[in-house]
């Protein structure tokens, strides 16, 4: 966690963690409130990094995903338009009237969400106890 001199946040505003799954693969996290650069949107900006290059996924006003291909000589980029969607807003809007009227739970209630926050205490007791700590999912 790091929380600058110049920052305005009482708390770390800046994180970095390393997650290794339950099949082994290395998952990078990073979050910061400190970019002083272009505003993202809340709507979801989405990078993915990977051995040939990356996605990148922005659905802000008009929606693309950026392909970009990297080789030892160069990279080529694409851009494809995404397809116009709901807001997810109003998804869930229709999603809890169905699950109301019906009596059944959502497609994603907060039992679902259980594993996440699991991640998030076990990044913040790694992060106060500066070592590896396991992700606990109880009742889930």
């Amino acid at each position: 966690c790091l929380n600058p001199p110049w920052s305005p946040y009482r708390n770390p505003a800046r994180w970095e963690a390393l997650v290794t799954m339950q099949n082994g693969v290395l998952v990078h996290l990073s979050g910061s409130f400190l970019g002083r650069g272009r505003q993202t949107s809340y709507r979801a900006e989405w990078r993915v990094e990977g051995e040939s290059g990356d996605l990148y996924l922005d659905q802000g006003s008009d929606g693309e995903l950026r392909i970009t291909h990297t080789w030892d000589d160069g990279q080529e980029e694409e851009c494809l338009p995404l397809v116009q969607v709901p807001l997810v807003r109003e998804v869930l809007l229709e999603q809890f009237f169905q699950a109301y009227s019906t009596g059944t739970e959502m497609p994603t209630s907060g039992r679902d969400n259980l594993g996440t926050l699991a991640l998030v205490e076990a990044l913040i007791a790694a992060a106060e106890s500066r070592r590896a700590e396991p992700v606990r999912v109880e009742g889930g």
